[in-house]
């Protein structure tokens, strides 16, 4: 099988994003669509395309269907990455994100105003080229059905992650980045889509940002070491928290330095997701009434 990776960058992204061109049973597919609304120079012009496959929601995965689905039969992408492809609930999600951790200062919401303005605007693109877009559910989708395209549920990046198994490849999306970490919404269930990703016949990982493809030997190893850093800072939020009640502002300035910017906005969304699973295990009390939030040891 042929596969094509090809990449594009739009502010505020830190890294290109990925998205790949896959030839499978003498049609094109393709691996997301990149975070522009424009394709990259070198992406073959009016190519006919079968499907699009989305991994998930992200704006710099899913914006790249403005120009891509124009020559596509269809669009397949999970339930919940559908529904989330929205730009009223990827707002509600982002300003949750910012009020949770960097409060509500002339300073954060400054900063942060303009990262999620630019979001929100892409967010509307998606959703209305998905409007006028063939759009099927994975367990409708055509090529899916034909049994030429596998899909693994893969959530812990997202809610909604997929990741793809055509062939001898593995479309992760960002659930690996070499060279860098991942951003994780729930550890637990990263940990269970990995083992679960691992355990599907594939040898090359596709990514969805950097590489552009890793073996599955030094897949596994990149794994494994996220896993390990991943627990390594839940437990050092946990230790911060022990000293009494402490803003997630302060940990955030603790744990990744204070960064207000769109870097900044990526790591605050793990850290959410971090205080979220030592609440779920009873490690930790979190105080939502105000604005940063504020966590304690549950003693």
């Amino acid at each position: 099988m042929d596969v094509e990776p090809y990449s594009s960058m739009e502010e505020p992204l830190i890294d290109p994003a990925n998205f790949f061109l896959a030839r499978v049973n003498g049609k094109n597919v393709l691996i997301d669509a990149g975070p522009s609304a424009k394709p990259p120079s070198s992406f073959p012009l009016n190519l006919k395309v079968e499907a699009i496959l989305l991994t998930h929601w992200h704006w710099d995965h899913v914006r790249g269907i403005t120009w891509a689905a124009r020559n596509a039969r269809y669009v397949c992408a999970s339930e919940e990455t559908i529904k989330s492809i929205d730009p009223g609930k990827a707002s509600e999600r982002m300003a949750l994100v910012v009020r949770a951790v960097f409060g509500e200062s002339e300073e954060s919401l400054t900063a942060m105003k303009l990262v999620v303005q630019a979001m929100t605007s892409f967010y509307s693109d998606a959703a209305k080229a998905l409007g006028q877009a063939n759009v099927y559910t994975l367990n409708e989708c055509p090529i899916i059905r034909k049994g030429l395209v596998n899909y693994v549920e893969c959530p812990g990046h997202s809610h909604d992650h997929v990741c793809y198994v055509i062939g001898d490849h593995a479309f992760v999306g960002d659930n690996m980045v070499p060279g860098s970490s991942v951003t994780l919404l729930d550890y637990r269930k990263y940990l269970d889509s990995m083992v679960k990703l691992l355990g599907e016949k594939w040898e090359v990982a596709a990514v969805g940002h950097r590489g552009p493809f890793l073996d599955k030997v030094s897949a596994s190893r990149y794994i494994a070491e996220i896993v390990k850093g991943k627990l390594e800072r839940l437990v050092f939020i946990a230790a911060l928290a022990g000293k009494g009640w402490v803003s997630l502002f302060e940990v955030f300035k603790r744990v990744y330095g204070g960064n207000l910017s769109p870097k900044g906005f990526v790591a605050a969304r793990s850290l959410v997701g971090y205080v979220s699973l030592l609440e779920e295990l009873g490690i930790v009390k979190v105080d939502r009434s105000g604005a940063p939030w504020k966590i304690n040891v549950d003693i």
